[in-house]
């Protein structure tokens, strides 16, 4: 690849190639750079010998937040060392005529924001629009996926519109309130009691400044992501393995912890309600004798008189 031709974008997706076996194997990875006939992307760690993918046919999944799954099929059509600090191995592979090179970059984050539901006309209308403090999971410079609790699951549905404000975490704290539309809703299956939802919001509207602000946030984060995958990628291979399965079990014994505690205050909340249904019972079978006992007292003393 021509070097003057390429630019760089970075882009998570999956490869999917034959194994020698005949099977299919998954390789999360990154699209560093792309010119008009070619794409380069990481190879993969378990293959020393490059040579041996030239000519084999793959495929490329992406699954972009907020916007279609695209799936492309191309071929290796060479391999090449990068020097630097850390050495980059990588496929060139042939450009699929269908790829689309712009896209905003999208960065992983954990921040709250807070989503108001805008008061609905008719003759259902609301007294107040409806707010629910979510956690926002990731931002590009178009839109974000918010993790939220809604118990009516109804309230925001695709393609509605709703404000959502936030706060970047950086140096000089900034404040948004945004317009946005719901583009893509699913449940998070946390447990059968669960409320959860992952909604993906496009931001509408929005002016050049903020705009700027965001663009600006999201390169900071993606470039201090690329320190760390090449920090990363000094560990050696099994190292890096045993690294993932440890945070795997770690997240794993969360979640069980997680559900003990959803289903314990499930057990609470039943046993409240039974014993405030006994005492209500008892209660109001106390008040009924109360009364008995006033009646025949009443007509007690009248027969003594």
């Amino acid at each position: 690849m021509d070097a003057k031709e390429k630019h760089t974008i970075n882009r998570k997706i999956k490869l999917c190639m034959a194994t020698p076996e005949g099977e299919t194997k998954i390789d999360p990875n990154r699209i560093k750079s792309v010119d008009v006939e070619h794409l380069e992307v990481l190879a993969p760690l378990d293959v020393s010998d490059l040579s041996t993918l030239v000519d084999q046919q793959i495929k490329i999944e992406e699954d972009p937040v907020g916007a279609p799954g695209q799936v492309y099929e191309t071929m290796v059509v060479d391999h090449t060392i990068v020097a630097g600090e850390v050495e980059d191995r990588l496929l060139i592979l042939k450009r699929p005529p269908q790829f689309q090179e712009r896209r905003l970059v999208r960065v992983d984050v954990s921040f709250p924001a807070t989503i108001k539901v805008e008061v609905q006309q008719g003759a259902n209308a609301q007294a107040e629009p409806k707010s629910y403090e979510g956690l926002a999971t990731n931002i590009s410079a178009s839109g974000m996926l918010v993790i939220l609790g809604m118990p009516d699951e109804h309230d925001i549905e695709q393609g509605q519109t709703v404000t959502i404000t936030f706060k970047l975490p950086v140096d000089e704290p900034l404040v948004f309130t945004l317009s946005t539309r719901s583009v893509r809703k699913y449940q998070l299956e946390f447990s059968e009691l669960s409320t959860k939802y992952a909604i993906a919001f496009q931001f509408l509207d929005i002016s050049p400044e903020v705009e700027n602000h965001l663009v600006r946030y999201v390169l900071a984060l993606q470039m201090e992501l690329q320190s760390k995958d090449m920090d990363a990628a000094s560990v050696p291979v099994y190292d890096q393995v045993n690294l993932l399965r440890e945070e795997l079990n770690r997240l794993q014994e969360q979640l069980r912890l997680s559900h003990d505690q959803i289903k314990r205050g499930e057990e609470s909340r039943y046993r409240s309600d039974t014993i405030i249904i006994q005492l209500t019972k008892r209660l109001n079978e106390q008040e009924m004798l109360l009364r008995r006992r006033r009646w025949w007292c009443f007509w007690e003393r009248r027969g003594r008189h």
